[in-house]
């Protein structure tokens, strides 16, 4: 049995007290991130529990951010879209 795109959630919890912050997930995406992450930081992140579908990892709390997106002008837009252009002008076409 898998989980409903609705189920695939994610939980982060921390409060102004503590050093740590809990995530649940049982997120696939989530799920690689965060283990890629205990691989790199084993020092920063730890496994509470899991089970078939979901892990709590306990993580230093100065590692969430909140990052608002990135606003572009029309003239950034125009310029990344340019570069897009000529980058795909160069590069090899599969198959010829």
């Amino acid at each position: 049995m898998s989980l409903t795109r609705y189920e695939q959630e994610t939980v982060i919890n921390f409060n102004a007290e503590e050093a740590h912050a809990t995530v649940y997930t049982c997120d696939p995406a989530m799920l690689r991130k965060m283990n890629k992450l205990l691989e790199a930081r084993p020092d920063a992140v730890t496994v509470d529990a899991e089970d078939e579908y979901s892990r709590t990892y306990r993580v230093a709390k100065r590692m969430i951010q909140i990052i608002a997106p990135r606003i572009y002008s029309d003239e950034q837009r125009k310029a990344a879209r340019d570069r897009m252009t000529k980058t795909k002008q160069t590069l090899p076409v599969k198959g010829k």
